[in-house]
């Protein structure tokens, strides 16, 4: 059985509109609450017609997102992809039920609240322990955030930079815990961009320290001969991850061959980022360079 189909005595069953059920969720919300949806979210298509269904869908959730938007500015929205071991029947579009024993099939948790009570949510439960019980991928959207940062030389005693070999090599620390991203989303360099191109990102490692008020290093390069006074760092919103489109089925037939897939999850999650469209940058960090 499906959580966006209610089962009836005698095998029927009948909809519930996902977008309708955000919109309830998101209109309980003030800014200081974290609702948590947990579902298959497996759509039930209609025999024709489907692509409109899916369309229809996919704007449902987008006004629900708006209008939870509008209520709290700072909202913020987890989906994250889990697997979990699964016997009970699954209904075709055409209306045929099929049996499915000890087979796995994917779930979907999703998170919403102000992005800075969901960030001390993810440090008091980081995602990377849900590995062990079925994790396989997180998606995540937040309005563009202030972070608290700070630039200094590579050894970190001074905000003045000495040259090492010509170039000059610092190090910012931030806290990027309100953005809602992912490591694998935080330290793909082809997500930032610098006014100045010729600046460089040597790399960026995660901070362990417990009480450190910064979750990253980001330490950069100003190659010899670069003469900047000040710059800005920006981490813009990313693509939509690998694992959306590899989760998606359109058809809701074939499931023995499709079951890592869910009908219809790509317009859901498409349906939320298109509320979030207009955000293309995440945080910016503008900083000035106090060279030697």
């Amino acid at each position: 059985m499906s959580p966006t189909t209610f089962q009836k005595a005698g095998g029927n069953h009948s909809n519930s509109d996902l977008g309708e059920m955000l919109s309830m969720i998101l209109q309980e919300m003030t800014d200081t609450s974290v609702s948590i949806f947990i579902s298959d979210c497996i759509l039930d298509l209609p025999v024709s017609n489907s692509q409109k269904f899916l369309s229809r869908c996919q704007i449902s959730i987008k006004n629900a997102i708006n209008e939870g938007r509008n209520r709290i500015p700072n909202l913020g929205v987890e989906i994250i992809k889990m697997t979990s071991d699964f016997n009970g029947k699954y209904y075709y579009p055409n209306g045929g039920v099929e049996k499915l024993k000890d087979v796995k099939r994917p779930y979907y948790i999703w998170i919403f609240g102000n992005n800075n009570i969901l960030a001390k949510l993810n440090s008091v439960v980081p995602v990377n322990e849900l590995k062990d019980f079925g994790f396989e991928g997180i998606v995540a959207y937040s309005k563009k955030v202030a972070e608290p940062y700070e630039i200094k030389n590579r050894s970190l005693t001074s905000t003045t930079i000495n040259p090492t070999k010509g170039n000059y090599n610092a190090t910012i620390r931030v806290n990027l815990s309100s953005t809602l991203q992912p490591e694998t989303v935080i330290q793909d360099l082809s997500n930032y961009t610098f006014n100045n191109q010729s600046l460089v990102i040597e790399d960026i490692k995660p901070i362990t320290a417990s009480n450190s008020p910064y979750t990253h290093f980001i330490n950069i390069v100003i190659p010899k001969g670069v003469n900047i006074a000040e710059d800005n760092l920006i981490l813009k919103t990313p693509q939509m991850p690998d694992w959306v489109i590899e989760s998606n089925d359109d058809s809701g037939i074939d499931i023995n061959d499709n079951l890592n897939k869910t009908t219809g999850i790509k317009y859901l999650i498409n349906g939320v980022a298109d509320a979030y469209k207009k955000d293309k940058v995440l945080t910016s960090l503008r900083f000035t360079v106090k060279r030697k």
